[in-house]
């Protein structure tokens, strides 16, 4: 008895990029791309925004602190939720699915100024899905390539 390993092509340094934008792998690639940058994005303005946010809607500085701190415990939280969501169900759905209620959670908390419980809940929510898909990402594109 003898066991074989099909030959597999080997790619040099010089051709990984043209690999990744070739036929197979292009659309995809862009959109891998387009969504790491996207995700960056929002978690750069929530970030950047929510000391501002959080002084429109009355919180003192300690609340301040505190919420901010929510928004990337959310993603502690969420990351291992995703991953075992990702593991059960279709891996694209699921993060698509935490980026649709990002967005969603993102746009209830430019809502709710004038209420810092609310706010807070809400910074939590967001936090959990933005970091918690933008954490899922590198395991997606592990699987696509």
């Amino acid at each position: 008895t003898a066991f074989t390993v099909p030959e597999q092509k080997t790619v040099s340094s010089r051709n990984v990029l043209k690999v990744i934008f070739s036929g197979t792998y292009s659309a995809g690639t862009l959109l891998l791309w387009l969504t790491y940058f996207m995700g960056l994005v929002i978690v750069y303005l929530l970030t950047s925004w929510l000391p501002t946010l959080m002084r429109d809607s009355g919180a003192s500085m300690e609340q301040s602190a505190f919420i901010g701190a929510l928004f990337q415990f959310g993603g502690v939280l969420s990351a291992v939720g995703v991953g075992w969501a990702m593991d059960r169900y279709n891996p694209h759905k699921v993060i698509g699915f935490a980026y649709a209620l990002a967005g969603v959670f993102a746009y209830l908390v430019g809502q709710s100024l004038g209420n810092v419980a609310v706010l807070a809940t809400l910074v939590l929510l967001a936090g959990m899905c933005i970091n918690g898909a933008q954490s899922a990402m590198p395991s997606l594109a592990a699987r696509f390539y």
